[in-house]
């Protein structure tokens, strides 16, 4: 089973997704943007107020990255990302 919750920062989407991976410790918990992605900060202070739209692909691109590394199984995961 493959499961994928998407919300807003601050919905509660990364307790939800814990709460269920608690339920089943088999499961990988993948979130995004992953450690590839580590000048978050930048992004959100900075590049948002110069161009919203390349803070909406900036976001995007993780999501695609990570669906990239999911569908060829070169996640090189532990437990959670």
């Amino acid at each position: 089973m493959f499961i994928v919750i998407t919300g807003l920062d601050g919905t509660g989407t990364s307790s939800i997704a814990e709460c269920l991976h608690d339920i089943d410790k088999d499961s990988i918990l993948v979130r995004t943007p992953s450690y590839e992605y580590r000048d978050r900060k930048l992004i959100d202070e900075k590049v948002r107020e110069i161009s919203p739209m390349a803070h909406c692909l900036y976001y995007l691109s993780s999501v695609v990255f990570m669906s990239y590394k999911i569908q060829n199984k070169n996640m090189f995961l532990t437990s959670s990302i």
